[in-house]
C-alpha cells in the first residue's frame, strides 16, 4: 500500500494545479493515502492569478508549521519548488 512505509515525522502538504482546487481527485487521493493536507492558494479566477500572491498565501498557510514536505501538481509543483 502506498504510504505504508513512510516515516511520519513531517507535515505533508499538497498544492493543486492551475484549474484545480484542494478538493480535486488528486487532493482527495493524497489525503486518503498519504494524509496530505491540501493548501488553497488562489482566491480569484484562474486568469487573475498572481504568482507572488499565491506564494504569500502558501507561506501564510505554513507559518508555524515545521518539517514541511510539499508536493504539487502542475502549477502547484511550480509553486512548491519556489
Amino acid at each position: 500500500m502506498i504510504g505504508s512505509k513512510l516515516n511520519k515525522n513531517y507535515n505533508l502538504f499538497y498544492i493543486h494545479g492551475y484549474l484545480s482546487n484542494p478538493k480535486s481527485a488528486k487532493g482527495i487521493l493524497f489525503k486518503k493515502k498519504l494524509d496530505a493536507k491540501s493548501i488553497k492558494y488562489r482566491f480569484c479566477r484562474p486568469e487573475e492569478l498572481i504568482i507572488s500572491e499565491c506564494l504569500k498565501n502558501i507561506k501564510n498557510e505554513l507559518k508555524n508549521v515545521y518539517d514541511i514536505v510539499l508536493i504539487g501538481s502542475s502549477l502547484g509543483g511550480f509553486l512548491a519548488a519556489k
